[in-house]
């Protein structure tokens, strides 16, 4: 999969996300949330987003959220300089959250919708997301949303949106009132690929954070922004080296993942051997109880047979009537009472009717239409007899 937000160490333990830009435009939030599901799949234990974003779309950033507070990573988000409007509620899912020293959150009320309905119903759902802060309460961010509210570093610490204010060698000075998001944004990016670059500092919970928001007579704006973007050719000198690291980082995923995919292919083939050698051993013993089965009727057929009961003219008969019903069938074979050695249940038909003066020769459909009683005699004294007849008449066993 093609990484456009994502950095993974040489670990494979942990992975670094950058949020920067418009939600919803520069950031690309299927493509965001994709890498995020990706990193889950690769095992990787950690993960940071790095946001540096004035906002952008509440329905694109809500994708955002959802992977954030649902992934079983543990993940850290890292206001990187500005977390704006939408930007600053993806803040709140992560598990922990950090902000630089002259980090900057904004909360302001959604906007570009007509009715004012349908607005609150927006600010109400985010209000939830911030909610899930300890101390966090709704009639607090209600306030805030009411207008547009900047937090330093440490008003955010201090109002429970922030955990951790990370210390840098940097400091900023900037009237946020009488400067645009974007503005702001390019600036944060700036010092940030410095920091990126720059060793690691003690993180510690700074007292005063050096981020003010002054009134417009107080600031010099072209001399902040010079001090700010000082020193840009030494950042594009070190940008090749993160790409070589991002090239040598894909290698080694390329080649974990044909390791993956070489082991998946021995296992399935392992799965697919287990599974043919169990559906041998199911096959065995279907055919050992079949064989069984069919054992044991014969074994009750041919009792009969040596009995005398029936003759190997109806032999057919009686084993399909097993197979149907076993116990029905041996219960008949049981009741019928041999009186000479050669004798089947017609005989015995013969012999009941001839009994009554019925002719021998009439079927189970003449005596339902010319002698009924004697029909329903059989039935209640020899129903085994009745079934045979039926049998005989119909082609099937009847239901009584």
């Amino acid at each position: 999969m093609e990484l456009r937000y994502t950095h993974i160490d040489e670990s494979m333990e942990s992975a670094v996300m950058l949020l920067k830009g418009t939600i919803g435009l520069e950031v690309d939030t299927v493509q965001f949330v994709n890498e995020i599901k990706y990193l889950e799949k690769l095992g990787v234990e950690n993960l940071e987003i790095r946001i540096n974003s004035g906002g952008g779309s509440v329905l694109a950033g809500y994708d955002i959220v959802d992977a954030l507070l649902t992934t079983p990573m543990n993940t850290t988000t890292y206001i990187a300089g500005m977390a704006g409007s939408m930007a600053g509620v993806i803040a709140m899912a992560g598990k922990t959250v950090r902000i630089v020293n002259y980090g900057l959150l904004m909360i302001h009320s959604v906007g570009g919708i007509d009715n004012p309905a349908v607005i609150e119903k927006f600010n109400q759902s985010l209000i939830a997301i911030f909610n899930t802060r300890p101390g966090i309460n709704k009639s607090y961010m209600e306030q805030l949303m009411a207008k547009e509210t900047f937090f330093t570093a440490q008003e955010a610490i201090d109002a429970g949106f922030v955990d951790e204010i990370v210390a840098t060698n940097h400091t900023i000075t900037q009237d946020a009132r009488n400067t645009s998001l974007e503005e702001l944004v390019n600036i944060y990016n700036k010092i940030d690929i410095k920091v990126m670059e720059e060793p690691k500092v003690e993180e510690t919970v700074i007292e005063n954070a050096e981020v003010v928001v002054e009134t417009p007579e107080v600031i010099n704006e072209e001399a902040v922004t010079e001090e700010v973007i000082a020193e840009p050719e030494e950042a594009k000198v070190e940008e090749p080296k993160e790409e070589a690291v991002a090239e040598e980082s894909a290698d080694e995923l390329k080649a974990k993942l044909e390791e993956l995919a070489k082991a998946n292919e021995v296992l399935t083939a392992k799965l697919a051997e287990q599974e043919k050698v169990a559906n041998e051993l199911v096959e065995k013993e279907n055919n050992r109880l079949k064989a069984e089965k069919e054992a044991k009727e014969m074994a009750v057929i041919n009792s009969a047979l040596e009995a005398g009961k029936i003759t190997a003219d109806v032999k057919d008969t009686w084993v399909n009537f097993i197979k149907i019903d076993f116990d029905g069938a041996k219960k008949a074979l049981d009741n019928i009472v041999v009186n000479k050695a050669s004798v089947d249940i017609m005989d015995i038909v013969n012999k009941s009717t001839a009994a009554n003066a019925i002719p021998t020769e009439k079927t189970f459909r003449q005596l339902e239409k010319e002698n009924p009683a004697e029909l329903e005699r059989i039935l209640n004294e020899t129903p085994e007899i009745f079934k045979e007849m039926y049998k005989r008449e119909y082609g099937v066993y009847p239901t009584l």
